[in-house]
């Protein structure tokens, strides 16, 4: 882990994984994956296989309404569902 991340309750960092600088993490799985940095992760949820971009922001959805899921995806980016 680089410099200013803070890991928080509910967080499990697995292997072969990789936090960025100025990330935060909390209630998260997160593993085999890689955050460039800059980062706040709050979800409730897993995260494998991931490559998440700087300053990305991923949070837990269960209360918006209506249900769906909302994504910015960039260039030549992969998504599965």
């Amino acid at each position: 882990m680089a410099e200013n991340t803070i890991i928080k309750s509910g967080t499990y960092v697995g292997p072969y994984t990789s936090i960025g600088a100025n990330s935060t993490l909390e209630n998260i799985h997160i593993e085999n994956s890689v955050i460039i940095g800059d980062s706040e992760l709050t979800a409730n949820g897993r995260i494998v296989d991931s490559l998440l971009g700087r300053n990305a922001n991923v949070r837990s959805a269960d209360e918006l309404l209506p249900e769906g899921r909302r994504l910015v995806v960039g260039e030549n980016s992969q998504l599965k569902l």
